[in-house]
């Protein structure tokens, strides 16, 4: 699977590259807001943020359900922006006349983007994800007591918070792979202030689609006769189908975009795979 070899390779930074030390420590490379205090609030915040929510009102916990489409927004501005400001210093070109080439360039901006102020390691922390789940619970409860209600089957209703709980997880991972593969994308495409826009639509896009695909199997599965056990295992295989195909496209518009050899991806991805 293309997004677990993504994942893999965002979880394995280049600690040793001189241009992924700087843009990860440098506070002016910080997304969106120039801050690493503002960052480390926005993006790791996110982790206790929910914490907070659950105290105030349980009613607002769904929410947590978009936090990989907010972590996904923040990294496709960041990895954008980010590139934005070598081109606006004067730096990008020089970069690229080194042996790592565009592309090697490029994705290590985006890396050291991911890890400023060890953010991803935090947002991805098993302390971070047991907050998660922990919230989770009193979710779960509260929406299979609602769906016995509506569905008298109770395998139906517990099937169906499995499949939110796998969506979730999902939704986490691949939102932040999409978006950040965004950022890198939209500068290649414009060079002017809207590069950060372009990055936040192609995610948004993306989100439409794949949540509509979901939804859109859930709907249709009555007029196809589908068992209801079988329907959200199905929507949760077409949401997960189409956002890798959606990488994968992405990944191959990169490739064009930078015109980069399958060699130079593979070394620069970690070893992914042919994409030719």
């Amino acid at each position: 699977m293309i997004t677990r070899r993504l994942w893999r390779a965002f979880s394995q930074p280049p600690m040793n590259k001189p241009l992924f030390e700087r843009v990860a420590l440098n506070a002016a490379f910080s997304p969106a807001l120039r801050s690493l205090w503002w960052n480390n609030l926005a993006i790791q915040g996110q982790v206790w943020l929910w914490s907070l929510v659950f105290i105030l009102d349980v009613r607002a916990l769904p929410l947590m359900l978009l936090s990989g489409t907010f972590y996904g927004l923040l990294w496709a501005v960041g990895v954008s922006g980010t590139i934005l400001h070598e081109r606006s210093t004067g730096t990008y070109d020089l970069l690229c006349l080194t042996p790592e080439g565009t592309f090697g360039v490029n994705w290590t901006i985006c890396l050291g983007c991911l890890h400023q102020g060890d953010a991803f390691r935090h947002v991805n922390s098993q302390e971070a994800w047991t907050i998660r789940l922990m919230l989770m619970i009193p979710l779960i409860v509260t929406a299979n007591l609602a769906l016995n209600r509506l569905l008298t089957n109770s395998p139906v209703a517990l099937v169906w918070m499995g499949v939110l709980v796998v969506l979730f997880y999902f939704d986490h991972v691949q939102s932040i792979i999409i978006g950040s593969l965004f950022g890198l994308m939209a500068p290649q495409t414009s060079t002017s202030g809207d590069t950060r826009l372009w990055a936040v639509a192609g995610l948004i896009l993306g989100q439409v689609l794949s949540y509509g695909t979901f939804f859109g199997v859930v709907l249709l599965s009555p007029l196809l006769n589908l068992p209801p056990a079988l329907s959200p295992v199905i929507a949760l295989a077409a949401f997960f189908g189409l956002r890798e195909c959606i990488i994968y496209t992405q990944i191959r518009s990169t490739r064009n975009l930078f015109n980069a050899s399958a060699d130079e991806m593979r070394l620069a991805l970690n070893r992914l795979p042919d994409v030719a």
